[in-house]
């Protein structure tokens, strides 16, 4: 398992890449659902859940904006399309970004990393599928397909998370 600290008072409470890439994925997909949060009414997230194939696949875009710094460098900055979200990185964890659509970008990118390492990622899974910049038409996107874990409570509840499949 990749380890992610949560930031303390943060909104993720995920202590895995693997499983904070699926928090994230899902805070923004049920924040979609609600229009005092998504008030254009976008989809930005599209996520499948086969929980007999125990695999979770789909996509994300975002909006970036372009900013030119006095040394001429450019940089993109992932967009936020939620309204009150509620979301906040916290301080002291591994995400810094200061949006759930950021936040999943900057996991999409360190579960990419790790992917590529070996040594991280002995059965060479490839969950991050696509990340694409396109800065002409400034979004950001990208597609993923990762094995899960379902459980059942007592009481009938069903939770699904990421199976872990990198190390530190």
């Amino acid at each position: 398992m990749a380890t992610l600290t949560p930031g303390t008072g943060g909104t993720l409470k995920s202590t895995t890449l693997e499983n904070g890439f699926h928090e994230a994925l899902s805070r923004v997909a049920l924040a979609e659902q609600d229009i005092t949060k998504d008030t254009q009414v976008l989809t930005r997230v599209t996520m499948s859940n086969d929980v007999r194939a125990s695999r979770i696949t789909g996509t994300f875009t975002f909006a970036l904006t372009k900013e030119t710094t006095s040394a001429g460098s450019t940089s993109f900055i992932v967009a936020d399309h939620l309204t009150n979200s509620g979301y906040a990185a916290g301080t002291g964890g591994t995400i810094k970004s200061a949006t759930l659509p950021a936040a999943i970008v900057e996991i999409a990118e360190a579960l990419q990393s790790k992917e590529q390492i070996t040594s991280k990622n002995s059965s060479n899974i490839n969950t991050i599928t696509g990340l694409t910049y396109d800065s002409e038409t400034l979004l950001v996107s990208g597609s993923f397909d990762y094995s899960t874990v379902a459980t059942m409570s007592a009481s009938g509840e069903l939770t699904v998370s990421a199976k872990t499949y990198l190390t530190d």
